[in-house]
């Protein structure tokens, strides 16, 4: 029963809710793997992403996540995860415009 992270790395990348850090610096998700595997896989998300999950100090590239990075990129991903690609986007983009549209009235309020 070690404490140690590196040898359950990968599973905990699986295990959180992982977050995007949006085009206006604001905070989008959380996301499951599988959402940010779709993503990944139709160019939403690149290996210059920021992200950040609970338990994590700051936001990180994508590609300075190795356990994740190798998780989001693997090329043997499930051929299911293509239909719901367009939906996924659909919900990201409109996180991002919910988040933004909070940030301005956040800012009314100041």
């Amino acid at each position: 029963m070690s404490t140690e992270t590196s040898g359950s790395a990968a599973p905990a990348a699986a295990e959180v809710g992982w977050y995007v850090l949006g085009p206006k610096q604001e905070s989008v998700g959380p996301y499951a793997l599988a959402e940010l595997q779709a993503h990944f896989a139709n160019g939403y998300l690149n290996e210059s992403t920021m992200l950040w999950a609970e338990g994590r100090s700051e936001w990180m590239l994508l590609s300075s996540i190795p356990e994740l990075h190798t998780a989001v990129t693997a090329k043997d991903q499930p051929e299911q995860v293509a239909p719901d690609a367009e939906d996924d986007f659909e919900k990201f983009q409109k996180e991002v415009i919910e988040a933004e549209a909070e940030v301005e009235a956040l800012k009314g309020q100041c």
